[in-house]
């Protein structure tokens, strides 16, 4: 700029001087020419003012020439018919008429007349100034040589020439000096937006000599402090938005028409098992999954939504709903990942529920419906088989309210809708009651129980610990061997009731041990069948120690027997 501005400061001072150089050449001339007009008309009147006509007028004429203009001077006398009378030039033709010289016509017409011509006498280009005389009987003519405006312009062209480049020499060095006085300032100005861009908003506002700079300086200043206070705001809002996406449960990947990724978020990046992959390139370079991949492409290409499921590098179940965004938006696709491995695997065991229940369910019922209709066939029966199909109906019965029982209390316990009373009530006294109620199988197997519960007075839900308790003892008694035992240890430390059962039973294999919590599932079916049971008893252990955020640690050898330890937070 400041060149740019030195040059059109030179242009302008050159075509300046030259204008002004030529209009003052022609002003000089101009003056000069009326200057020697007014001068000539002197003289012509002083001339007249001193001849006598009467006398020799070349004698006179010859006299006053050098002292009234000057030795180059010309004074001719004519008469009115245009004889010369006198002249001071020397080779005048007299018999030369003068009256059809122009500067002579106009004199006789209005009294005075001038022309500037080269004259047919001298054939130099003079001045002709011509006046009629005071005795109205003579013309008097003064002629000087003039060369014109022209001759003149070039008498004082080199004076001109030289004042020209002293005034154009200073002209540009004080453009120079005023270029750098306006350009300094605009510089640092530039410099200062210039920080602006590269986000320096900590330049103070300057003062400059000029106020039109001052108020471009000071507009960008102001405009930096705007900046500055837009750029935090949205360094906060997407702060704010890169907590949420982070923090989010699920993952979530944006990318463009392409399928170049623009934003991902911590859980998407894990999902994807993409690792430290920098932001912007293609989903290829996230994931090798195909239905990802081509998911993202149907989306954007089709316009419709796509969703599936697939299996994440570190095992989970991950739900992928791919959409497309709206037009106007530079996202092409939007991915939201959803783990739904707790989902899925509840799904995968209601339906397991659903259908080991119906399967437990169907043979109590079919037993019923079987002796119902061998009683209701008509055929004969002794008294005593009779008493047996209805003993058997009522077992097979009392089988199925209590399987029916553990399975509505599994489902309250699951959705939390069971609301029991609390109340007080005595341990050991419970324990006495469940061990009353096995006392036939314990009889029966002939086992040695030793129970170790001294009076422990505790605020609960009555039933629920009751369940618990007997749940797992029933179990220690039911899968124990012959002569075996079952010892029994209760204690309560604070809010915290501690349980401990330990058997000399079967055991349980190890690929088992992580499963008996599962409902209806049995490490031997054909034992299980063959002692009772539904299959639930551990199912709802574990559903109650949840309810009570405790902790359940079993401890089983095959063959050598089983431990269950309990602690539940009151």
């Amino acid at each position: 700029m400041k060149n740019a501005v030195l040059k059109r400061f030179v242009f302008i001072t050159l075509i300046t001087l030259v204008v002004s150089t030529l209009v003052c050449l022609w002003l000089v001339g101009d003056y000069n020419l009326n200057q020697t007009k007014a001068s000539m008309i002197d003289a012509v009147k002083l001339i007249d003012y001193s001849l006598d006509y009467s006398k020799d007028i070349n004698e006179q004429i010859n006299e006053i020439n050098p002292l009234i203009v000057d030795s180059s001077s010309r004074i001719t006398v004519i008469d009115k018919n245009g004889v010369v009378l006198g002249d001071t030039y020397k080779g005048i033709n007299y018999e030369d008429n003068h009256l059809q010289r122009p500067e002579v016509v106009e004199a006789l017409k209005n009294g005075r007349g001038i022309d500037v011509r080269m004259s047919d006498t001298t054939n130099d280009r003079m001045l002709y100034v011509a006046q009629v005389c005071s005795d109205n009987e003579h013309i008097l003519r003064v002629s000087v040589p003039y060369n014109g405006k022209v001759y003149l312009a070039l008498w004082m062209l080199p004076a001109v020439v030289l004042s020209s480049i002293f005034a154009f020499i200073v002209s540009v060095l004080f453009s120079r000096h005023f270029t750098n006085t306006v350009s300094k300032p605009l510089q640092q100005v530039t410099d200062e937006i210039r920080k602006i861009q590269d986000g320096d908003y900590s330049s103070p506002l300057k003062v400059y000599e000029y106020d039109e700079i001052t108020q471009i300086a000071s507009a960008a200043h102001n405009l930096a402090q705007k900046i500055k206070l837009t750029m935090e705001e949205i360094v906060t809002e997407r702060n704010k938005a890169q907590y949420v996406l982070n923090n989010m449960s699920e993952g979530l990947v944006l990318c463009d028409k392409n399928g170049y990724v623009s934003s991902m978020n911590k859980v998407a990046n894990v999902v994807l098992g993409c690792g430290n992959v920098p932001i912007g390139k293609h989903i290829v370079n996230y994931t090798r999954n195909v239905d990802v991949i081509n998911g993202v492409a149907d989306a954007y290409n089709k316009g419709k939504t796509v969703t599936f499921d697939f299996d994440a590098p570190d095992g989970r179940i991950i739900s992928a709903n791919i959409t497309r965004a709206t037009e106007n938006s530079d996202i092409g696709v939007i991915m939201v990942l959803i783990d739904v491995t707790t989902d899925r695997e509840t799904q995968k065991l209601r339906q397991e529920f659903f259908s080991n229940a119906s399967h437990e369910l169907k043979t109590p019922i079919t037993s019923i419906q079987g002796y119902s209709e061998l009683l209701t066939s008509g055929m004969e029966y002794p008294p005593e088989q009779k008493k047996e199909f209805l003993l058997r109906i009522k077992k097979e019965a009392q089988n199925m309210t209590t399987l029916i029982n553990d399975i509505l209390m599994i489902s309250r316990l699951e959705a939390g809708t069971t609301v029991q009373s609390k109340n007080e009530f005595d341990v050991s006294l419970m324990l006495d009651e469940i061990l009353l109620s096995a006392k036939p199988m314990i009889d029966e197997q002939k086992l040695k129980v030793v129970c170790n519960c001294p009076s422990i007075i505790i605020n609960a839900e009555y039933k629920r610990i009751y369940e618990l308790f007997n749940n797992v003892i029933i179990n220690a008694v039911k899968y124990n061997k012959p002569e075996g035992s079952v010892n029994i240890n209760v204690n309560c430390a604070g809010k915290k009731l501690h349980f401990n059962v330990k058997d000399t039973g079967i055991g349980i294999p190890d690929v088992s041990q992580q499963r008996v919590f599962e409902r209806f599932y049995r490490v031997d079916k054909g034992r299980s069948k063959k002692i009772g049971g539904t299959g639930l008893g551990l199912a709802i252990v574990k559903h109650i120690v949840n309810y009570y955020k405790g902790t359940v640690t079993l401890r089983s050898k095959l063959g050598e027997g089983t431990e269950i330890d309990i602690l539940i937070n009151l």
